[in-house]
């Protein structure tokens, strides 16, 4: 039975955020490492205010999953590992909750807990992993355009099952995915389902190595007892340029990876219908050009392999 917990912290953004995290965090856990992707060096002040944080700063921006690959080679891998966002706090008793739960259920590879936006307010935390119709429904931006009263209508039919942002989070159980944001992993989990994918720079990878631990026998796991808040966007920006062509391209990578030749095809074709009309209706052509290509392009898309 593992009692302890080491964290990783993938860094970009502001280093309020981080120093917040950090707070909450500290104390919670055996070790943090903090793998700095930011273009800016990690501040003496912060360093000092955290002597004992194992400081890790590569120099460049690795994407979030060779990130993590980055901080589990600092661990020796005997407790259990909270991957976590700089701009997440940790509520008390999330550690030991997260810990308790996975001493519990040893089937379960990794759990997320509850997160809720800073004003309180439920934010999705466990779902299905990617289809086609959670695709064309991200596409037409259905969760901006569903009011909130028809959610709470759809989250009492089996709809909350297809799109998670239509499930309350009110019940321990076992799920799809959980969102990158804050997950506790069990160590056995990363033998048998291998490092995060470095193919996903940003978005989708989380959702690639749940598929993955599925398919090595592990389920995944969501708890409401215990709680963090997460300041969407608070790393960057989940409407800028770059978030824009990272999720698209990571869509492709996951349903050419994961999905039936007939998944693939059709997520092709959404993106690059997608594309073609955002080129002529955006000012950021050439972010829909690059998705456009990877659309129509044969070769797996992969954003950051060197």
């Amino acid at each position: 039975m593992i009692e302890v917990a080491d964290a990783i912290v993938v860094h970009f953004g502001s280093f309020d955020l981080l120093d917040t995290c950090l707070q909450h965090l500290r104390s919670q856990v055996r070790s943090v490492v903090v793998v700095n992707n930011d273009d800016l060096a990690i501040p003496d002040v912060l360093k000092s205010r955290y002597p004992d944080v194992l400081w890790d700063e590569p120099g460049a921006n690795l994407g979030f999953g060779r990130g993590v690959n980055r901080g589990c080679a600092y661990l020796d891998k005997t407790s259990y590992i909270l991957v976590v966002n700089p701009d997440v706090t940790i509520g008390n008793g999330l550690i030991s909750g997260l810990v308790s739960y996975l001493n519990r259920n040893p089937n379960i590879a990794m759990v997320g807990p509850r997160l809720l936006h800073p004003d309180g307010s439920l934010q999705t935390s466990g779902y299905r992993l990617p289809t086609i119709i959670q695709l064309i429904g991200y596409l037409l931006n259905m969760n901006n355009r569903v009011p909130q009263s028809m959610k709470r209508l759809l989250g009492k039919t089996p709809m909350k099952h297809q799109f998670g942002q239509l499930d309350p989070h009110d019940d321990e159980k076992t799920v799809e995915m959980i969102t990158g944001a804050c997950m506790m992993i069990r160590p056995q989990a990363l033998f048998d389902a291998g490092p995060f994918d470095p193919g996903f720079f940003l978005y989708y990878e989380e959702k690639d190595f749940c598929k993955r631990l599925g398919d090595a026998g592990w389920s995944v796991g969501f708890t409401p007892d215990v709680t963090a808040y997460h300041v969407i966007g608070g790393s960057g920006s989940p409407l800028s340029s770059d978030a824009t062509r990272h999720r698209a391209i990571g869509a492709l990578r996951y349903f050419r990876r994961h999905g039936t030749w007939v998944a693939a095809a059709s997520a092709s074709t959404l993106f690059a219908m997608y594309a073609a009309i955002n080129i002529i209706r955006s000012d950021r052509r050439q972010v829909y050009r690059d998705i456009l290509t990877t659309s129509l392009s044969r070769a797996f898309p992969c954003d950051s392999c060197s």
